[in-house]
C-alpha cells in the first residue's frame, strides 16, 4: 500500500509525464495500445494502462482492482518512462480521474449506446466522457473522431487554447465540419494479414508518406490507428516513430484476434450491438467468399436490454448463429438465450441454433466451417474466466478455438474438459442442429 509521501510523489509524477489518455465507447484499448507501441518505437520505456492490463517497458505489472492509478504511475516513474498511455473508462472519469491525471492529449474514439444506466442517461454518459477534455492541461490537444457527431461536444468542453485535431475514416459528421482534419483515410484495404491505409493530403499525412501499413486488420482498426497517429504527433513524437510503432503493432489479445486463417477464426470482445455490428462487418469483408458464423451469448444479471438487439444484429449480418453462454452469473442461461432468440427471429435470414455449452458451441462452429468460411467468437475476448453460479471458472475462447484446430486435441477431446454449464434442452423453436452448418 502506498503511504502519504508515496501518494504525493505519484501525483506529482502525473504532471511530469506526457499523458496521452483515450476515452470513448469502442476502440479505447486498441488505440491506447497503439500509442504505447509508438512510444516504444521512439526509444522510450512505454507505460500503458488499460482494461486488459498494464505494462511498463514491455513488462506486465500487477495492479490492484481499485486505486490502480497511483501504483501505475509509481511503476512508470521507477522505469524512467517519460510518457504514459492510459485507457480511461467513463466511471473513472465520473469519479475524478482527469483531475488527478490531467491529459496533455485527450482522444475521443466514439460514443455508442452503453453504460447509460450507470450514468443515468445518454447525456450523463456523454458528460462523463467530456470530463477528460474539460481537464486538459494548458495548450493540450484534443484528438477527435470527425465521423462521430459527439466529437463536437468534446471540442466544446476543451479549454481555450486547446489544439483541436480530427481524424476520419468515413464521412465527416455535419457537426464536425469545422474541425481541422489532421489525418483522413482515402482508402482502406483490409486483408487477413494486415491493412494498407491510403491517406488524404495533409501535413501529417505527407510526413507519414501518404499511407500506413498495419499488421492488424479490420476497418475499425484503421480508425484506431489514425487516432493513435494524431495523438502521438500532437505529443511530439516524430512521424518515423509513428510509422514504426504502427507497423510493428500486432494487436491486443481478444480484440479482433485472428486465431486461424483457414477457416478464418476470430475472437473479439464485442458485447454490445454497435460493437458486434462493427466486427461482423469487418469479418464479412475479410471472408467475402465464404459463410460467416457468429458464436456469442450475453452476460447474466445485467444489461438485459442489450440481448434482443444483439440477436437482431447477429441475425442480420451472419449466415449462421450459435447462441451460447457468456458469463451467466446467477441467471438461468436458458432465459438469457431466449432474450437473444427474440432478436434473431426478427432479423435472421440464415439459421441459428442454441448450444449452451460454450466449448461445444465453438467446436461445432469451427468443425462445420470450410477453409473459405469465417467463424467469429464474440463477447468474452481476452477474459480468462467464466462466471457461473457464484464461481469463476478458468476459460479462454482463444485456447478453446486453438484446441479444436489442433487435430490431436480434436481427436482426443475429453468430456471432463467441457464447460460446466448445462447442455442444450429440447426446444420447440430450435432451428437447425448442433452443427452450425445447417
Amino acid at each position: 500500500m502506498l503511504g502519504p509521501s508515496d501518494t504525493a510523489s505519484a501525483l506529482q509524477d502525473a504532471w511530469r509525464f506526457r499523458a496521452l489518455c483515450v476515452t470513448g465507447t469502442n476502440g479505447k484499448t486498441t488505440t491506447t495500445a497503439m500509442i504505447a507501441a509508438i512510444i516504444a518505437a521512439a526509444g522510450e520505456p512505454a507505460a500503458f494502462s488499460s482494461t486488459v492490463g498494464a505494462w511498463v517497458g514491455g513488462r506486465a505489472i500487477d495492479l490492484p482492482r481499485r486505486e490502480r492509478l497511483l501504483p501505475f504511475l509509481a511503476a512508470a516513474a521507477e522505469a524512467g518512462a517519460r510518457s504514459i498511455a492510459v485507457e480511461v473508462v467513463s466511471l473513472a472519469l465520473a469519479t475524478g480521474f482527469a483531475r488527478t491525471c490531467p491529459p496533455d492529449v485527450a482522444v475521443f474514439t466514439n460514443l455508442m449506446e452503453d453504460h447509460y444506466k450507470l450514468h443515468g442517461s445518454r447525456e450523463g454518459y456523454l458528460a462523463a466522457k467530456a470530463k477528460l477534455f474539460t481537464n486538459l492541461r494548458p495548450h493540450g490537444a484534443a484528438v477527435l473522431n470527425a465521423v462521430d457527431p459527439e466529437s463536437r461536444a468534446m471540442a466544446n468542453a476543451a479549454p481555450a487554447g486547446t489544439a483541436l485535431l480530427a481524424y476520419a475514416t468515413g464521412e465527416v459528421a455535419t457537426a464536425n465540419a469545422a474541425l481541422p482534419l489532421a489525418l483522413q483515410a482515402r482508402k482502406v484495404s483490409a486483408a487477413v494479414d494486415g491493412m494498407h491505409v491510403s491517406l488524404a493530403p495533409s501535413a501529417l499525412g505527407e510526413a507519414l508518406g501518404g499511407a500506413l501499413a498495419l499488421k492488424v486488420t479490420g476497418a475499425h482498426n484503421a480508425s484506431n490507428a489514425l487516432a493513435a497517429a494524431v495523438a502521438a504527433h500532437a505529443a511530439g513524437f516524430p512521424a518515423a516513430a509513428i510509422e514504426r510503432g504502427l507497423a510493428s503493432f500486432a494487436g491486443v489479445p481478444g480484440r479482433f484476434q485472428i486465431v486461424a486463417t483457414q477457416p478464418l477464426v476470430i475472437v473479439d470482445f464485442a458485447h454490445t450491438p454497435d460493437a458486434l455490428r462493427t466486427v461482423l462487418v469487418a469479418a464479412r469483408e475479410l471472408g467475402a467468399r465464404g459463410q460467416l458464423t457468429c458464436v456469442f451469448g450475453c452476460g447474466g444479471d445485467r444489461n438485459r436490454e442489450r440481448r434482443t438487439p444483439l440477436g437482431r444484429v447477429a441475425g442480420a449480418l451472419a449466415d449462421r448463429v450459435i447462441i451460447t453462454t457468456d458469463n451467466p452469473r446467477s441467471e438461468d442461461p436458458l432465459e438469457i438465450a431466449a432474450d437473444v432468440e427474440r432478436g434473431l427471429r426478427e432479423a435472421s435470414s440464415g439459421s441459428f441454433v442454441r448450444e449452451l455449452d460454450r466449448r461445444t458451441a465453438i467446436e461445432a462452429a469451427i468443425r462445420a466451417a470450410r477453409p473459405e468460411d469465417v467463424v467469429l467468437i464474440a463477447g468474452k475476448g481476452h477474459e480468462t474466466t467464466q462466471e457461473v453460479r457464484g464461481r469463476e471458472l478458468p476459460w479462454s475462447d482463444v485456447e478453446v478455438a486453438r484446441g479444436v484446430l489442433e487435430p490431436a486435441l480434436r481427436e482426443h477431446a475429453k468430456p471432463s474438459a467441457r464447460s460446466e454449464i448445462g447442455k442444450r434442452p429440447a426446444d420447440p423453436h430450435w432451428r437447425g442442429s448442433t452443427d452450425a452448418g445447417t
